[in-house]
C-alpha cells in the first residue's frame, strides 16, 4: 500500500479505440486523441495517473492489460453502481480518499458512480460534449 498522505491523483477515462494486443495501459489507449490529450494535461498536474477502465476498474498507466470491448455508456444504474463500488475500493486500497483530490477526466458514466466515494473531486471537463472536451484540454495544456 502506498503512503496515504494528501495528494492529487488524476483519473482518465478509457477509450473505445485500443490496440489489438496486450500492452501497458498508456499504449493500449493511445490511438485515441482524447486519451492522448487527457494524458498530456494529466502529466502537468501529477505523476500519479490512472485509467478508469470499464472492464478492469482502476488501472495504472504501466499495467499490462488485454484489449477489451466494454463501456459504461448505456449501462444500467445497477451496473454503474457496482462498477463504482469496485473501482472505489481499488482506489481506497492505494489512497486515503479523505485526504486526496481526484481530478477526473472522463464522462459522467465514469465519474458519477465514484462521486459518492470520493469527497474531493475536480471535473475540468464537466458537461462538455466530445469536441469541446478536446478544445478544453488544449486550453488547459497551454495555461
Amino acid at each position: 500500500m502506498e503512503n496515504k498522505r494528501a495528494k492529487t491523483i488524476i483519473l482518465i477515462s478509457c477509450s473505445k479505440r485500443k490496440r489489438n494486443f496486450p500492452c501497458e495501459a498508456r499504449l493500449l489507449y493511445d490511438a485515441s486523441s482524447l486519451f492522448n490529450k487527457s494524458l498530456a494535461y494529466a502529466q502537468t498536474l501529477s505523476s500519479e495517473i490512472y485509467v478508469l477502465s470499464a472492464k478492469y476498474g482502476l488501472v495504472g498507466l504501466d499495467e499490462c492489460i488485454a484489449r477489451y470491448d466494454e463501456t459504461l455508456n448505456g449501462k444500467s444504474s445497477k451496473i454503474l453502481a457496482a462498477w463504482g463500488e469496485r473501482t472505489a475500493a481499488q482506489i481506497a486500497e492505494r489512497y486515503d480518499v479523505s485526504k486526496t483530490e481526484f481530478v477526473i477526466l472522463a464522462g459522467k458514466n465514469y465519474y458519477t458512480p465514484l462521486e459518492v466515494y470520493l469527497p474531493h473531486i475536480r471535473l475540468p471537463l464537466h458537461g462538455l460534449p466530445m469536441g469541446k472536451r478536446m478544445s478544453r484540454l488544449d486550453e488547459l495544456c497551454h495555461v
